[in-house]
């Protein structure tokens, strides 16, 4: 499972976001932002809107709560 970490800018604002490996099993919280990591070391940051567009229909909403979606391990995005 991923937990969300909250980040406080500069601005005051605070901010969410979790760390996913791409090509691996999950559970997403909803967060502002998505930072995307794959097995190469690269890393690409998204909002999770962005993620779930490049996602679909692979990711999907759990029962749980809070909300968050499953990430199927056949998922591999790059995070540009």
């Amino acid at each position: 499972m991923l937990e969300p970490k909250l980040e406080k800018l500069e601005s005051g604002l605070t901010v969410t976001f979790a760390t996913w490996m791409s090509g691996t099993a999950a559970l997403l919280p909803v967060v502002d932002s998505v930072i995307v990591a794959n097995k190469r070391g690269a890393t690409g940051v998204m909002g999770f809107a962005q993620f779930m567009e490049q996602a679909g229909d692979r990711v999907v909403r759990t029962e749980l709560a809070p909300i968050r979606y499953y990430v199927p391990d056949t998922l591999e995005l790059s995070g540009e």
